[in-house]
């Protein structure tokens, strides 16, 4: 079929004209034989033809648009993708470039032949400077579930997966959509691991989903320790007194928490599907790191130092309860395309979305 691109405002035509009758792979035995499924090439530019944007309301009624890039168009219910089998949603760092974020992740998955099978989503969380009228921003705390700075809509870049989410779970739209992989490189690695902590997408529906955490520069501990590298154990801080304010830890959490019980997230924490991807060689001391806030510091003295700090504790408090997992990327630093276009990434996505 030929290859067509279209903006969402023209999507109702679209489905109009590529509803074809084409059967998956199906392991159950339903009759699918007469349904009718939306047939068209994947995007793959990461400019403007894959971009689409998903309508917010806030509590109070005020309305403003979320942008995010996807490789198939998934705003309008009359599609049915047939051939998604899996999602990829993958968190952009602190430049906030979704878009070459997008065009990582599309490599990855046609190098391992899942481009056809599986949707990928790349959302886009804007600064004031990025938006057009209408469109939601954030400062930037984005990566760790801040209401957006919008006037009139306040809104966390939490609850903006939540409602992506919620589109994902209409089995009408996707009837054979099971295995989701939510993953972020730096700053969008942070966003994944509290996330992961924070959210009970788990519970709302009937997806499996594994997270994916690379080269993160900070961490949500459950408990009041960290890592002390003098005595090689852990160990509970005594000069830092913000060490454990959100996120890296529980103290003054975010709106979208706040409610909730400490002890019932971090149970739930453990048992979510987390793998701490790091390079290697991510480990500078300087430029981005954050080396002068102490809560910062406690974490490690680089990148693959905290991540090997962050396994390390939950290897030691609940070695026996946790599913968490570490990969190493030999080699690569702190590149985001280098880590998902690497052999270790690929193969860890493959065994996830193949099991």
């Amino acid at each position: 079929m030929k290859k067509i691109y279209l903006l969402i405002f023209v999507c109702a035509v679209f489905y109009a004209c590529n509803n074809e009758e084409v059967t998956p792979e199906n392991d159950d035995e339903t009759d699918t034989t007469d349904i009718q499924y939306t047939v068209v090439d994947p995007c793959v530019s990461g400019d403007v033809n894959c971009l689409e944007s998903i309508p917010i309301t806030s509590a109070e009624g005020r309305a403003a648009t979320f942008n995010f890039y996807r490789n198939y168009p998934i705003m309008n219910d009359t599609a049915i993708w047939g051939n998604i089998k899996q999602a990829v949603f993958v968190i952009h760092g602190q430049k906030r470039d979704a878009n070459n974020y997008f065009t990582d992740m599309t490599s990855a998955l046609n190098q391992t032949e899942l481009l056809d099978s599986t949707l990928l989503i790349a959302p886009q969380f804007k600064n004031n400077s990025q938006v057009g009228p209408g469109e939601l921003f954030w400062p930037n705390d984005w990566r760790a579930g801040a209401l957006s700075g919008n006037v009139s809509v306040k809104i966390s870049t939490y609850s903006i997966m939540d409602s992506l989410f919620e589109i994902l779970s209409n089995k009408e739209q996707f009837p054979f959509l099971e295995k989701i992989i939510i993953t972020g490189h730096s700053s969008g690695a942070l966003f994944t691991q509290t996330y992961a902590l924070a959210s009970d997408i788990e519970t709302q529906y009937d997806f499996s989903i594994e997270y994916i955490v690379a080269n993160s520069q900070y961490f949500y501990y459950p408990q009041d320790v960290r890592y002390n590298p003098s005595t090689e154990n852990f160990t509970t801080p005594t000069s830092c007194e913000e060490y454990n304010e959100w996120p890296f830890g529980f103290e003054s959490p975010i709106e979208y928490i706040a409610t909730k019980n400490r002890e019932d997230l971090n149970e739930s924490f453990k048992n979510k599907k987390i793998t701490y991807l790091l390079g290697t060689n991510d480990t500078q001391t300087s430029g981005t790191l954050n080396t002068s806030s102490c809560a910062a510091v406690l974490l490690g003295e680089h990148r693959f130092n905290r991540g090997e700090n962050m396994y390390l504790f939950m290897e030691t408090f609940y070695p026996d309860e946790n599913q968490h997992q570490k990969v190493l990327v030999e080699g690569v630093g702190h590149n985001g395309n280098s880590m998902y276009t690497s052999n270790s990434f690929k193969e860890l996505m493959l065994g996830i979305f193949k099991d």
